[in-house]
Parts: C-alpha cells; structure tokens; sequence
C-alpha cells in the first residue's frame, strides 16, 4: 500500500504544470509595448539554448536595423534587453515578462526614466 501510495504521489509531481519544463521561446513574437502614455509595435525574433536568449528586437514601423538582445530565460519568466540609438541619443531598454498559460507572455518594460507594461504573442 505505502509503495502505491508513493507512486501516485510521484506520478501527480510528474504531471502538474509547475514540473513541467517549460516551453522553448524561440521564435518571431509581436509585442505590444504601453509606454510614456504611447502604444509602439515591437517584433523580436528571439533564439532560446538552454537558460540563454539571444535573437534582435525593432519597432515594427522603423526602418532600422534590428537592435541584438541578450537575456536569460528562468522557467516561464524571461528577461532581455539590447540597446538602441534613439534620434541620436543612446537608449537601454530592459524586459522581464512571464510566459502565460495561453503561450502568450506579458511583462514589463524600462527604458530610461520610464517604465511601462507589454504583451506578447507568436
């Protein structure tokens, strides 16, 4: 009895979400990003190995190059960030976002001096 017992507790852990791996991100996503009261369409192509991320980032309007990120991906939490130049001026912009049940992500953003929300989808 103890050995069924264990079992089936074993066999629950294997298959509730929280001891499922996560999924891998990579992939063409489109954000919306809700920043210093704008709305700016962002796309990011981006490239999982294992906890590492990579891939490039742009506005989905601009014509600039798309701008190389680096990040880490924790479970379902991800955090990237790349720099821009911005009408002549350096930027840092920064993500962290949750992966969400749907396959979705949402999260913030910061760049400097203001921070704002986004949501994502492949």
């Amino acid at each position: 009895m103890k050995r069924l017992v264990t079992g089936a507790a074993v066999a629950a852990a294997l298959l509730s979400p929280a001891a499922a791996s996560a999924a891998d991100v990579s992939g063409a996503w489109k954000l919306k990003v809700d920043v210093a009261d704008m709305t700016v369409d962002v796309n990011c192509n981006l490239t999982q190995s294992a906890s590492a991320l990579g891939g490039d980032c742009k506005r989905a309007d601009g014509d600039e190059q798309p701008a190389k990120l680096t990040g880490a991906v924790d479970g379902d939490a991800l955090s990237w960030a790349y720099d821009i130049d911005f009408g002549g001026q350096a930027m840092h912009i920064a993500y962290k976002a949750q992966i969400q049940p749907d396959g979705t992500m949402k999260g913030t953003i910061e760049v400097p001096g203001v921070s704002g929300t986004f949501t994502g989808s492949k």
